[in-house]
């Protein structure tokens, strides 16, 4: 037997051992977030408390991580290559993240409405190169989704923004 069929194993159930450990992070951090919301006021969908959306996200995730755990197949692709993350990919997360940084400033300044509209026209053009035509017109149908939602189907007001005479 060589040496490449007999690492080939030992790599396996090390990604297999190294993704399970990321997993179960993430849990645990999704843990911590779901403890401490419910600390706070959970209220309900129609008059939400400050705890209801942080917690309704935690046990989003913790949901999605057992699944990732116990669905077998979910990681055969990352068993047949190196998990070795570039400067590439890096990159790519930050420019995801960065904009959701930026969110909620906006969201103050502008509205909601605006915000969410730039974020999602920012993630179909930048990280997903899509036409201009079709990010404009997706990142409309996700703003007017996002209005249905909130203020039809949940009675929720969301911030018009400094600059449409919003109150902060």
């Amino acid at each position: 037997m060589d040496e490449s069929q007999s690492s080939a194993p030992a790599r396996r159930k090390g990604t297999f051992i190294a993704k399970h450990a990321v997993t179960l992070g993430i849990m645990a951090v999704a843990g911590a977030v779901l403890v401490i919301s419910l600390g706070y006021n959970l209220g309900s969908l129609v008059q939400p408390g400050s705890g209801l959306w942080p917690a309704t996200l935690a046990v989003v995730v913790m949901i999605l991580c057992v699944v990732l755990i116990l669905v077998p197949g979910l990681d055969a692709e990352m068993e047949s290559h190196e998990a070795v993350t570039t400067w590439q990919q890096w990159r790519t997360l930050a420019f995801a993240v960065i904009p959701l940084l930026l969110f909620a400033p906006l969201m103050v300044m502008a509205g909601t409405s605006v915000a969410a509209a730039l974020l999602a026209f920012y993630w179909l053009k930048v990280l997903h190169r899509c036409s201009i035509r079709y990010s404009l017109i997706w990142a409309a149908i996700f703003t007017v989704a996002v209005n249905l939602i909130f203020i039809l189907g949940l009675g929720i007001d969301l911030p018009a923004g400094l600059v449409f005479g919003g109150v902060a």
